[in-house]
């Protein structure tokens, strides 16, 4: 699974269960890819620049937001 369809799917999720914030926190992310650490990095910051997500600093955690 690619991070944005995994980013996606966590979203659609919490969205049908009306569990709050809709965000993906990275340790939910991470575990559905099959990329290595560094494509998984590479894939995430190009769907950043290219505006498809925003990442937000939590307190323990980094978290993803459809844009």
């Amino acid at each position: 699974m690619t991070p944005i369809e995994a980013i996606t799917k966590i979203i659609d999720d919490k969205k049908e269960r009306r569990t709050y914030p809709f965000c993906a926190l990275i340790s939910s992310v991470r575990p559905l890819c099959n990329l290595s650490d560094a494509e998984f990095t590479k894939e995430i910051e190009r769907l950043k620049t290219a505006g498809i997500i925003v990442e937000r600093q939590t307190v323990n955690s980094v978290s993803y937001y459809l844009e």
